[in-house]
């Protein structure tokens, strides 16, 4: 698993307090799909810093938010408390994917968004998320950056890929590892439009560039094989049958 620094963290609660676009395009199609509801139990994944945290605090459901390490929980403590959260419907669990400490069918959803390419194993810990999800709750899994995108499978071969994202996905290993776990896709879009050149300062980002072009070249996602080289990011909603 990829360990990160104050830093790393300081940096992301700027972005989303800043409204980057990347930042807030995953949070609204996270929160858009998983749809929380008042009085659920939300098992929030990689929690990190806490913005995933506290955007599902929103939606009044309990959240339990889940991170192996210390620093990341310290810092979104600090972080909730400066965003006025009400900490009692909020659970900062130290632990590890793999071997998860909840019982059976605990949870109603699970967001499981920018986790996957960090695991050594990711079928192990879907496992793991099965077994904790009650039978007919919801699991929204994103990744990026997506390995059959031309750009990024062109720079992870030279070696030149995300150091912290060590293991990217394609959009068929997502939907494999999903149905190998029991999994039932409900929903799955590639998004975010991304091409450019190498050794060129020139690009065309979706997620950066918001025109009409690049709205239209994100609707164009939609488009078998197309689609799956040029998103950088896949999105899938899956529930346990």
């Amino acid at each position: 698993m990829t360990e990160y620094g104050d830093q790393y963290y300081e940096r992301q609660i700027e972005s989303y307090r800043n409204k980057h676009p990347a930042q807030w395009r995953r949070i609204n199609i996270f929160m858009e799909w998983l749809q929380p509801k008042s009085g659920e139990l939300v098992l929030e994944t990689g929690s990190g810093q806490g913005i995933g945290t506290r955007e599902l605090s929103r939606s009044d459901a309990k959240v339990i938010a889940l991170d192996y390490e210390s620093l990341a929980h310290r810092i979104a403590c600090r972080f909730l408390k400066e965003e006025g959260v009400d900490l009692d419907r909020i659970f900062h669990v130290r632990g590890d994917l793999y071997n998860l400490s909840f019982s059976d069918n605990t949870f109603d959803a699970i967001n499981f968004s920018e986790v996957i390419e960090h695991l050594e194993t990711p079928d192990k810990a879907l496992s793991e998320l099965f077994r904790v999800l009650k039978p007919g709750g919801r699991l929204f899994l994103s990744t990026w950056p997506n390995l059959a995108n031309l750009v990024w499978k062109y720079r992870y071969a030279r070696g030149a890929g995300s150091k912290e994202d060590f293991n990217p996905h394609t959009p068929s290993r997502v939907k494999n590892s999903l149905a190998r776990t029991n999994f039932r896709i409900t929903r799955f879009r590639l998004s975010n439009f991304y091409f450019t050149i190498p050794k060129i300062p020139w690009e065309i980002s979706a997620i950066n560039q918001d025109n009409p072009f690049t709205r239209l070249l994100e609707k164009s996602l939609g488009i078998p094989v197309w689609g799956a080289i040029m998103a950088e990011s896949i999105n899938a909603l899956a529930v346990k049958p």
